[in-house]
């Protein structure tokens, strides 16, 4: 468990601190599902209709600091999850899927 740090509070995340630090250097940002609607809701408008339901690219949301950010979900936990205590919270990356993050001379794309 790491934190992850926002303009005025600390979240323990389920992302090890090396990958957090290229998140946040792409522009990643953390996010509460509470302050979006109902992000969390898969039939709402925020979810692709398929086969296998999954959130839309492209969607502005709200972070925790209250900016709009246009981007895509890159890490979504519902509920309790292992490796943190935080609930119903994600991270939106700006930008089109996928990013690229460098972590220690490693070059690699991720889909957390």
């Amino acid at each position: 468990m790491s934190p992850w740090k926002t303009k005025s509070n600390s979240f323990t995340v389920n992302i090890n601190e090396r990958l957090i630090r290229a998140m946040k250097n792409k522009g990643a940002r953390f996010c509460k599902m509470g302050d979006n609607g109902d992000i969390d809701n898969e039939n709402s408008s925020w979810w692709m209709d398929e086969t296998h339901r999954k959130l839309k690219e492209n969607i502005t949301v709200k972070t925790v600091d209250g900016d709009s950010v246009t981007g895509y979900i890159t890490h979504w936990v519902r509920g309790p999850c292992s490796g943190t205590n935080e609930k119903n919270w994600f991270i939106i990356q700006p930008g089109q899927y996928p990013t690229t993050y460098t972590l220690d001379n490693a070059m690699i794309v991720e889909d957390l």
